[in-house]
């Protein structure tokens, strides 16, 4: 994926520099132009594959069909050729291009490859739009999916989650030893916490509720939309806004803010750089984090849980059981039954007449952010990295 937009992976890689780890970065962009060409991203040293669109199918397709695997081999051959690098560690965010990247430096280009498991791929494909509809129905395999998982948990060296829950799920599944994990949660970046802290805190005058990033209705985003007319009717001052994108479903939540007509008080606002979130923080009321539940979401923490935080905005969260843990142990706010619009609706009602209690969640968070840095838990890869 493009490195621009891969927020879990940038604010590894610019904390891993800041310990004294070169980093060098290889990205695929699919658009009409072809080749490689390199170019810097935070003082990163990039190398962009650019791929023809066509490519981008056969990435979704990457256990069933071996095209996309041998294309990953071939540009990595070629960049280290160019470039004339020579790496000792390689980390391959998540399994679509694992067969490619474990072909080329296991065997012609030695180095230790590790893993990160941002996704669940197997648990959480089954909730992707190509592979319920059309011909990506007949498709994808996801039988091969968990093969291709299993073999790359296998074959690494380490493998990276973002929470020990999902390590031990791991560990369970595919008889390995928990030692093989490393787990980095998605704290946020330093230039994040700069900016919100510049941004500041203002008590809000009205009752807002915030949701960033992918607005896939996986993430709950269609739960936020349906149930807005009738949270409406008992708050007045009620205000939805979503800040993100998905290029096959923005249409759909559309459509339904339309027939609803409710878009004077659900807004979305299309994707967003990361930056600016902590403008939209700074008129919100609530974090919202409403994932519907399969395997990958029950063991995983998103990464706006941490951002919102950094605004000292209380949450709103559904009953995966990562994300509710986290909030019910650390008193950051309520828990609601995923994908239930009744839950939802009597929840966030009951949230508006909760004033002093969302200041103690709001001062939970805080002290949250306080406690927990990105630097602290990237530390023992790092450390990982420097021993090899």
């Amino acid at each position: 994926m493009e490195f621009d937009r891969c927020v879990r992976l940038k604010n590894q890689v610019e904390t891993l520099i800041k310990s004294g780890i070169d980093c060098h970065v290889i990205d695929f962009q699919f658009g009409r132009k072809t080749g490689i060409r390199f170019r810097e991203v935070s003082s990163v040293n990039v190398y962009t594959v650019c791929a023809p669109p066509l490519m981008q199918h056969f990435r979704t397709l990457s256990a069933e069909f071996p095209i996309f695997q041998w294309f990953v081999r071939n540009r990595l051959n070629k960049i280290i050729q160019l470039h004339d690098l020579n790496p000792i560690a390689v980390h391959c965010y998540n399994t679509f291009a694992w067969k490619g990247v474990f072909h080329c430096f296991s065997k012609k280009h030695k180095a230790k490859l590790i893993v990160d498991f941002a996704e669940d791929l197997p648990s959480i494909m089954r909730e992707y739009d190509y592979v319920k509809h059309g011909i990506g129905r007949l498709l994808v395999n996801l039988g091969r999916w968990d093969k291709l998982q299993a073999h790359a948990v296998s074959n690494s060296d380490k493998c990276i989650v973002v929470t020990s829950r999902a390590a031990s799920d791991y560990v369970k599944r595919y008889g390995v030893q928990k030692s093989k994990f490393l787990v980095i949660d998605n704290l946020p970046s330093m230039e994040l916490i700069e900016e919100s802290t510049r941004e500041g805190y203002e008590e809000k005058d009205g009752f807002s509720l915030l949701y960033f990033g992918d607005t896939s209705v996986r993430r709950g985003t269609d739960l936020l939309i349906r149930t807005a007319p009738r949270i409406k009717s008992h708050i007045f001052d009620y205000q939805v806004i979503i800040v993100g994108h998905n290029n096959r479903e923005q249409t759909k939540l559309e459509s339904m803010i339309q027939q609803l007509g409710c878009s004077n008080y659900v807004s979305l606002e299309g994707f967003q750089p990361e930056i600016k979130l902590p403008k939209y923080m700074k008129r919100s009321s609530l974090g919202a984090s409403p994932l519907k539940r399969n395997q990958h979401h029950d063991t995983t923490h998103a990464n706006k849980l941490f951002q919102f935080m950094l605004g000292r905005l209380p949450l709103i969260v559904s009953d995966c059981t990562a994300q509710s843990d986290l909030v019910l142990n650390n008193n950051l706010g309520v828990v609601f039954e995923a994908d239930n619009d009744e839950s939802f609706i009597q929840t966030m009602i009951d949230v508006r007449s909760r004033h002093k209690e969302r200041g103690l969640w709001s001062r939970n968070a805080l002290e949250f952010t306080k406690k927990n840095n990105l630097t602290k838990v990237v530390a023992p890869y790092g450390n990982y990295l420097s021993a090899l």
